[in-house]
């Protein structure tokens, strides 16, 4: 993502009213778990506060991932 696609990205964008219903903000089209994790280490190198990202970005980052996660590993 661009850094003005990142910044327009709030919580209730990334969020549905309903907190069971999540839309995924940065894990689209994941099918398989080495997908999710490949994608995960990409966003890494671009969102982590170490390389001039932003906390609630990652914050979201590893909530979906974590959430995908559980969901493909149980597969």
């Amino acid at each position: 993502l661009t850094m003005t696609a990142r910044q327009s990205l709030s919580k209730d964008s990334i969020y549905n009213k309903n907190k069971e219903d999540m839309s995924m903000a940065y894990f689209k089209n994941i099918t398989t778990l080495e997908q999710l994790r490949k994608q995960y280490r990409d966003l890494l190198k671009i969102h982590h506060p170490d390389n001039e990202g932003d906390v609630p970005d990652m914050q979201v980052i590893n909530t979906e991932y974590d959430r995908l996660f559980k969901v493909k590993y149980s597969q």
